[in-house]
């Protein structure tokens, strides 16, 4: 791990990021968010976040509040698998409903919108709003 500034304690992300303890420690447990300063393996030890890990509950909270958990832990774990070690921080996500399940294409590195899951490219689209106006 690279040496980090500032760790954080799981009762100061809570606060910060207003996450329940409950919920934060799920996520944890699951592998949906990681605390990487110090995982707190063994009795006794307290989970350490880095700042990074603080962005990542943040996001976390966001699209939770758009899909499931089990697709959450989905994407982050196909982020992490093409080396993104703080895929919710690393990454600007969308959320796209679809008819039997919701899709959450990323902004990668390249400029690209991609959908992790898959690989399938996102086309953006930019319609020029004026010249739409030709077509009432």
């Amino acid at each position: 791990m690279s040496s980090v500034e500032r760790a954080f304690t799981s009762d100061e992300v809570t606060r910060f990021t207003s996450v329940s303890r409950r919920r934060l420690a799920h996520w944890l447990d699951k592998g949906v968010l990681s605390a990487d300063v110090d995982e707190a393996r063994g009795r006794g030890r307290a989970r350490l976040c880095s700042f990074a890990n603080l962005v990542e509950v943040r996001v976390a909270l966001w699209l939770r509040a758009h899909v499931s958990v089990q697709l959450l832990r989905e994407v982050v774990a196909a982020l992490r698998r093409r080396g993104l070690a703080y895929p919710l921080a690393e990454v600007s996500a969308a959320v796209v409903d679809g008819p039997i399940r919701s899709r959450v294409p990323v902004l990668m590195a390249d400029g690209s919108w991609e959908e992790p899951l898959t690989g399938q490219i996102v086309m953006e689209l930019v319609v020029p709003v004026g010249q739409l106006s030709a077509f009432k």
